[in-house]
C-alpha cells in the first residue's frame, strides 16, 4: 500500500483566532474540521480525510495522489 500525504490549509477564526481554527484538505473535497486546540481541530481533520478515502476507495472512485 502506498502512503500518500495531503496538505492542509488551517485558518483562525475571529479576532486572531479566538474563535478557534478550521482546518481544510483541498484536494478532498467537503473535508474540513473547526475546534478550539489546533493540535485536537489537526487530528480531527485527518481521521475525516482518513474516512473520506475509506468511503472513496470502497465506493470505487478513483483518487488521484496528491500534487
Amino acid at each position: 500500500m502506498n502512503a500518500y500525504y495531503y496538505k492542509f490549509r488551517i485558518r483562525p477564526i475571529g479576532d486572531r483566532g479566538a474563535g478557534g481554527h478550521l482546518v481544510w484538505f483541498p484536494d478532498l473535497p467537503g473535508v474540513d474540521a473547526v475546534g478550539t486546540d489546533v493540535a485536537e481541530v489537526v487530528g480531527r481533520a485527518y481521521d475525516r480525510a482518513g474516512e473520506w478515502l475509506s468511503r472513496a476507495l470502497k465506493g470505487g472512485y478513483s483518487i488521484s495522489s496528491p500534487p
